[in-house]
């Protein structure tokens, strides 16, 4: 199945038919794809686009200690520390880089759609007793496009939690394990629009 070939499974609805960019299970995730929102494919853009400036800048800086100093490398300390400085942008690079290139962009759900998906804003209480529920975001690539929100909790589909709570609806109660524990998750409630609206 290519990643064009998304087909329902798990729980879903007769609304799906017209959204075939939502993943209603993760039987649907497929390795090596980047799950990724409209809003997330900007930012992971304008990171991307920071992190060339970044490196290009550094790259000039390299080139004028090569030619202040030694012109040979290993005698040359500002220039090597320049080179060291430029690893965790470069690999910043490369992985927003794989990103784009295995990207699939997923629309945002309908108002309508039952259960949580990529996009979802989800109420849930997790674990028994007296907790106290809280509000999460379903995304794609969170680690690198981090929630302008610091108060929200997001997870990006690929933990555990997330998965968990994939494909179900409100009243569902799924098990997550969670570091070393398996937690009950309750779903609370879903909001379809909050992320879709909040990015406009």
């Amino acid at each position: 199945m290519t990643s064009g070939e998304h087909h329902r499974t798990g729980n879903s609805s007769e609304s799906v038919a017209d959204q075939p960019h939502l993943i209603s299970s993760i039987n649907q995730l497929q390795d090596g794809v980047s799950y990724i929102l409209p809003h997330e494919l900007k930012r992971v853009k304008g990171i991307l686009g920071d992190t060339e400036k970044e490196l290009k800048a550094l790259g000039d800086l390299r080139f004028e200690a090569m030619h202040q100093s030694s012109e040979t490398w290993h005698d040359n300390a500002p220039a090597e520390a320049i080179q060291h400085s430029s690893e965790v942008p470069r690999r910043k690079r490369e992985r927003l880089t794989n990103i784009l290139k295995s990207q699939f962009v997923l629309e945002y759900p309908s108002a309508d759609t039952p259960f949580v998906t990529i996009g979802s804003r989800a109420l849930i209480k997790l674990g028994t007793g007296d907790v106290e529920p809280f509000t999460i975001d379903i995304v794609g690539v969170q680690s690198e496009t981090p929630s302008e929100n610091p108060d929200m909790e997001v997870s990006t589909y690929k933990a555990p939690l997330a998965q968990a709570i994939i494909g179900r609806v409100v009243g569902d109660k799924p098990t997550a394990i969670i570091g070393d524990r398996e937690l009950e998750v309750e779903i609370i409630s879903i909001d379809q629009e909050a992320q879709r609206l909040e990015n406009i």
